[in-house]
């Protein structure tokens, strides 16, 4: 009898065994994963009641429109434990969740993405207008400064030209200067040769007697004069 009760507790053991295994393994089938904190959005269909519990039984604590973003915190069947605003929390069905951004909300962001592209590009436009004018300000006076560097260069090089003759200028003075010294010193060298030599003696000794000779012609033609007078004035 003791042996027969204590089969019958070892088959009700495993039947219960055998009952949880059967419901984690169902749960583990049907129970989509954890959110743990995942951005979700109310599907574009309707509005979703959001439950105090896992069951339509429970009080309806808020309404969530279309489109509209939760934070998902976990899954229990096919429940879903959401974060309203302000920390509260509550239930909402599975089905009426989805991980896809909706589309009007990418359309209203490429609408903002628009607007700002639009705006930059405005302040482009703008910047543009101004940096045009500024150029249409700097125009002249780049030319002026230009032309002011056109003169400049030439003025330039007509003073190296300026300079280069200059240079050839005295260069030629320089030269100039070395062959009338070398003219000089030649010159003096001759006088001393002349002065110094017998030629310049004998040519002294020349002109004197040249001198003396001279003098006594030209005191015998006076003389001579005269005596041809007093003999005319005798007759």
């Amino acid at each position: 009898m003791g042996h027969l009760v204590i089969s019958m507790e070892l088959i009700a053991l495993r039947v219960i065994l055998a009952v949880v295994t059967a419901i984690i393994l169902a749960s583990i089938a049907v129970t989509p994963p954890a959110y743990s904190g995942t951005k979700m959005y109310i599907k574009d269909s309707l509005e979703v009641t959001v439950r105090r519990g896992q069951g339509i039984e429970f009080k309806i604590i808020a309404l969530l429109r279309p489109n509209e973003e939760v934070n998902a915190l976990g899954v229990t069947g096919d429940w879903t434990e959401i974060q309203l605003k302000k920390g509260r929390h509550g239930w909402v069905l599975s089905r009426y969740l989805t991980d896809k951004e909706p589309r009007a909300k990418q359309v209203d962001q490429l609408d903002d993405k628009n607007k700002e592209l639009a705006d930059e590009l405005k302040e482009l436009k703008s910047d543009n207008a101004q940096l045009t004018d500024r150029q249409a300000e700097l125009t002249p006076e780049l030319d002026k400064n230009a032309q002011e560097l056109v003169i400049r260069r030439t003025r330039h090089k007509e003073l190296k030209q300026e300079t280069a003759s200059l240079l050839n200028i005295e260069e030629s003075i320089k030269k100039g200067e070395e062959k009338s010294q070398d003219n000089s010193k030649q010159l003096k060298e001759i006088k001393a040769t002349l002065t110094e030599g017998p030629s310049y003696q004998n040519i002294q000794w020349f002109l004197s007697g040249a001198g003396t000779l001279a003098g006594g012609l030209m005191l015998g033609g006076i003389f001579a004069r005269r005596k041809r007078r007093y003999r005319t004035s005798l007759k």
